[in-house]
């Protein structure tokens, strides 16, 4: 049976609004069968193209989070449920839904689309050069120019190539790793074309740390490039500042500042 866009949004409006007030039995009665009929709606496969939808109507943030944690996890657990044709659309899709990240953006939903899409980049075989084409789509040069979900999904990326709930192939899953290995080249050249562009704001010198502490993890000797570039320096430049106190930046290099450091160090070892 055809779900309605408007019987949706009367169930989150229901989850979201009973949640705040519930008080009554009624109220948490309405609430149990709202959760349960979105839940079992997100099982079906219906929900791919009700969540595409709800994320292209931009009603409210309500409906694109809970669309985009659907299609973040449809990709991860039930990616098979997509048949092969509708691939390429459904990542067109995606991308145009990442155009519309901004650094204003309900961070909830740009996880949750970021992470999808970088599942969807190592899940689809069909896709060949996901950061070739991310890159060009969104770069500093590309044809939505927007560095926000560029970098937010090359974050994740890395990091959903090591995780053990995305259902990828022990095959497929050394192709990808092989295949970013060989794109860390292109990610000095783009992380140099980010901190070269002029006065970053804290969000993207946070991005570019985390994006450089992430891709880390793929140990490949192309890393040796990067001590010829200006990213050294912008790393020790933020470690030597003392006007770095802001909380999110710190946290940022305190998490990241051991390894990037000791990685540092290596490489000049080696040279």
């Amino acid at each position: 049976m055809e779900i309605e866009l408007n019987e949706v949004f009367a169930a989150i409006d229901t989850l979201y609004c009973e949640q705040t007030t519930a008080g009554s039995d009624v109220q948490r009665e309405n609430l149990q069968k709202a959760s349960d009929w979105l839940g079992n709606l997100q099982k079906s496969v219906q929900s791919w193209k009700i969540a595409d939808q709800l994320l292209h109507m931009k009603r409210d943030i309500r409906s694109c989070f809970f669309a985009s944690q659907t299609l973040r996890t449809k990709i991860q657990f039930y990616f098979g449920e997509l048949p092969p044709e509708s691939h390429e659309s459904f990542r067109n899709s995606m991308l145009d839904h990442l155009s519309h990240i901004t650094d204003e953006a309900h961070q909830g939903i740009t996880t949750q689309l970021c992470v999808a899409v970088a599942d969807l980049a190592l899940l689809m075989s069909s896709w060949k050069d996901p950061f070739g084409d991310l890159w060009t789509e969104f770069g500093a040069f590309g044809r939505r120019k927007n560095l926000v979900p560029l970098l937010e999904v090359l974050i994740a990326l890395p990091e959903e190539l090591n995780s053990r709930q995305l259902r990828l192939g022990q095959k497929r899953r050394e192709q990808m790793e092989a295949y970013c290995k060989a794109q860390v080249p292109r990610l000095i050249e783009l992380l140099v074309t980010v901190v070269s562009s002029g006065s970053l704001a804290e969000s993207q010198e946070i991005r570019v740390l985390r994006c450089l502490s992430s891709w880390f993890n793929l140990h490949c000797a192309e890393w040796l490039l990067l001590v010829k570039t200006g990213l050294m320096g912008f790393v020790l430049g933020i470690v030597s500042n003392p006007r770095t106190p802001a909380r999110s930046l710190q946290t940022a290099l305190m998490s990241n500042l051991c390894y990037l450091l000791f990685f540092i160090s290596n490489l000049c070892y080696l040279l």
